[in-house]
C-alpha cells in the first residue's frame, strides 16, 4: 500500500484531536452576573476560569466597560492580584490542569446608575475560541432608613462641611433626636480608610473634626459615611488639603 495513503488518515486524526484539543483550552463559569447595590459601595463578582490543557495556558483578557461618572472597573485574577482600573487588556497565566478566580469589580463612587462591563476572553494558542461575558451593576442611591420611633417632624439626618475654628475640615452634622453615630472615610477606590469619629450624638447641629489621626493620608476627595444607630445613614464627600 502507498505509504502517503497511511498518512491521509493519520493527519486527519490529528487534526481532529487538535480541534478537540483546542475547543477544551478553557472553561469559565461566572457565580453570576447581575447585581444590585448602592453606591459607594463595591461589588465583586467571581468566576471560576480552569485551564484543560495539561500545560500552561495563556488567555488574553479585553474588558469593555460602560458605566457611570467616577466609577471604576477592575480585573483581578485570583483574590490578591488586581490590574489598575484603568487598564483593559492583559494576559492571564494558568497552571497546567489548573484553575484560578477571576473576578470583576465594580466601585461604584458617588453617582448612582447602572454600569455593565464585558469581559472578552481568548486562547492566545487559537484565537477562534473566546468567551464572551457581560457583567451587570446597578448602585442605587442611600436612603436614610427611618426608625418607627422617629418623631416625624424632627426631619432627617442633615450633613455640611464646615471649616472649623483653629483650622482643619470638619462635618457639622444635624440629628433628630439622640442617637450614637459612627463616621467612616473611603478613599475614591472605595477603600476604608478608618473610623474616624465615633460618639454620642445630641439632637440639633453637632460639629465634628475629621480626625486622621497619625495615618499618613494624601491629599484628595474621601467619601464619609455617617452611620446612626436609630436614623440610618448618609454619605457626603470631602476634600482633604495635606
Amino acid at each position: 500500500m502507498n505509504k502517503s495513503h497511511l498518512q491521509i488518515p493519520i493527519i486527519l486524526s490529528l487534526l481532529i484531536l487538535t480541534g478537540i484539543a483546542s475547543a477544551q483550552q478553557f472553561t469559565v463559569e461566572p457565580d453570576s452576573t447581575e447585581g444590585v447595590g448602592y453606591i459607594d459601595s463595591l461589588a465583586v463578582f467571581n468566576s471560576i476560569i480552569t485551564n484543560e490543557w495539561d500545560q500552561e495556558n495563556l488567555i488574553l483578557w479585553v474588558k469593555d466597560a460602560d458605566v457611570p461618572d467616577q466609577w471604576l472597573v477592575e480585573i483581578c485574577q485570583g483574590t490578591q492580584f488586581c490590574w489598575s482600573p484603568w487598564v483593559d487588556s492583559d494576559t492571564l497565566r494558568l497552571l497546567p490542569n489548573g484553575e484560578d478566580t477571576l473576578q470583576v469589580k465594580f466601585r461604584a463612587i458617588g453617582n448612582p446608575g447602572t454600569g455593565t462591563a464585558t469581559l472578552t476572553l481568548t486562547a492566545t494558542a487559537d484565537t477562534t475560541i473566546r468567551e464572551v461575558l457581560t457583567f451587570r451593576y446597578e448602585a442605587r442611591p442611600l436612603a436614610v432608613r427611618q426608625n418607627q420611633n422617629d418623631n416625624p417632624l424632627s426631619g432627617n439626618v442633615q450633613v455640611n462641611n464646615v471649616a472649623l475654628f483653629g483650622g482643619g475640615s470638619g462635618l457639622r452634622i444635624q440629628l433628630p433626636g439622640s442617637t450614637w453615630v459612627t463616621i467612616t472615610a473611603y478613599d475614591g477606590m472605595g477603600r476604608s480608610v478608618g473610623r474616624i469619629w465615633e460618639g454620642q450624638g445630641y439632637q440639633g447641629n453637632q460639629d465634628i473634626r475629621l480626625d486622621f489621626g497619625h495615618r499618613s493620608i494624601p491629599s484628595g476627595i474621601y467619601h464619609i459615611k455617617i452611620k446612626t444607630e436609630h436614623y440610618g445613614s448618609i454619605w457626603t464627600r470631602v476634600a482633604l488639603l495635606r
